[in-house]
């Protein structure tokens, strides 16, 4: 495994054509465009986030991509932490939240827990969810990876992000990973149900004993998509707030039969 940070580098996007059909064609059109746009990427630099990568155990030309997002208050190295863990075909990214809570120490916005009951800073969560967009475009023109296996996964707040970006933005990944998380009510007011959202994979996995957040969450989350007509992957299993390791195989196992369904 290496550490990297991204950079603006313009290289090919060699883009395999026959990948190019149905709800993939917005999706690899948007990063083609994207990358002729070199000097406005450079005048973009906070679109760059601090990550870490797993390079593919099994080499392919194109592999797919799984971004991992930490939670609050964590780093970058709590998740990547399990990449070894994870499918071999994957090149597997881990990125750093963007606020500062103090040393070695991220979020993806911050939350007031001063009133008793959290309450998110939703003008940040939302220039998180651009600015996770704008990474993944950073991503393609650095490495190569298939546009059309395009994975977001995160645990607690990063679970939340992997909502904002999936739902709201369902163009820019081929499934999301929700590991403990919840679903935003400004989230489910702003979703627009396009043929890219029906085609999006989702995963959901959430403790029966989460103290931090109780499983309600995951239950509310299935029933609102599955009266919306998406049809989330949902796993109720034994665990506090953490990532057991049952929790990471229904996962490995969801990503598996993602890319089997897409070979």
């Amino acid at each position: 495994m290496k550490e990297e940070r991204g950079d603006f580098s313009l290289n090919p996007l060699n883009i395999n054509m026959k990948r190019m059909q149905g709800h993939h064609y917005k999706r690899i059109l948007f990063f083609l465009l994207f990358s002729l746009f070199g000097s406005w990427m450079h005048a973009q630099q906070q679109a760059l986030l601090y990550y870490l990568v797993r390079q593919p155990v099994v080499k392919t030309a194109r592999p797919p991509l799984l971004i991992l997002l930490h939670g609050y208050g964590s780093n970058e190295t709590d998740l990547f932490s399990l990449a070894e863990q994870l499918p071999p075909e994957f090149m597997v990214v881990a990125a750093r939240g963007p606020y500062t809570l103090s040393e070695n120490s991220y979020a993806w916005y911050h939350v007031d827990f001063s009133t008793g009951a959290p309450v998110a800073n939703k003008t940040e969560e939302e220039q998180s969810r651009k600015l996770l967009c704008d990474f993944i475009t950073v991503l393609s023109l650095k490495h190569k990876f298939d546009l059309t296996r395009i994975y977001l996964a995160g645990f607690s707040q990063g679970a939340i992000m992997s909502y904002n970006v999936g739902l709201l933005s369902p163009s820019m990944v081929t499934g999301i990973g929700v590991l403990s998380g919840r679903l935003p009510d400004e989230v489910k007011a702003r979703v627009k149900f396009t043929p890219e959202l029906k085609a999006l994979k989702i995963f959901v996995t959430h403790g029966t004993s989460d103290a931090t957040l109780p499983v309600q969450y995951a239950a509310a989350a299935q029933e609102w998509m599955g009266k919306k007509g998406l049809k989330p992957e949902v796993f109720i299993l034994d665990g506090p707030h953490t990532i057991t390791p049952e929790m990471l195989k229904v996962f490995n196992d969801w990503l598996e039969r993602c890319l089997a369904i897409q070979q």
